[in-house]
């Protein structure tokens, strides 16, 4: 996983650069430099792990892809963490095209929000996948977001260049 904190001033990761001070708005940017597979649909990966703090607000924006070894599975991306927040967004991926729809899309509204995509239209091959979300912090702790399989014992994989920005916009 990516921790993404708060506090630190300086770069935490190769992967994680900082935009801007810290003493205003600031952004944080996260980019998977390898892939992160998982073959179990009960025990999630955490990606991306943010340290919030009570009474500020966060926007996450995702972008990146996703591939499965088999047609019939999809992958879930579900958020959490140890904070509690008010949550207001979006989470979507696109899923084999002879569906009668293409892309699912959740509407995130709880720190438990989970998106589940279906399937995928060829296999190993790379699908859209994104997210934007306004988290606003009642209480300080961290804000997960993890993956696994939608199909237990079949391979999700969450692609290397899949983006996180995370950017402080009210405190």
């Amino acid at each position: 996983a990516v921790n993404i904190p708060y506090n630190v001033g300086v770069v935490v990761g190769p992967s994680i650069n900082r935009a801007q001070s810290l003493t205003g708005k600031y952004v944080l940017n996260s980019t998977l430099a390898a892939a992160v597979s998982k073959s179990s649909n009960t025990v999630y990966t955490t990606i991306y792990s943010i340290d919030a703090i009570a009474g500020e607000t966060y926007k996450l924006e995702m972008i990146g892809t996703y591939q499965t070894a088999i047609t019939t599975t999809g992958i879930k991306i579900k958020l959490g963490g140890t904070a509690v927040c008010n949550v207001a967004g979006k989470m979507y991926g696109a899923i084999t095209s002879v569906a009668a729809a293409t892309e699912l899309s959740i509407v995130a509204s709880s720190m438990t929000s989970e998106l589940i995509t279906t399937g995928v239209n060829v296999a190993n091959t790379p699908h859209f996948i994104g997210a934007d979300i306004i988290f606003k912090c009642n209480t300080s702790g961290t804000i997960n977001i993890t993956m696994a399989s939608e199909v237990n014992a079949s391979a999700a994989q969450l692609n290397i260049g899949t983006t996180a920005v995370i950017e402080r916009i009210a405190w």
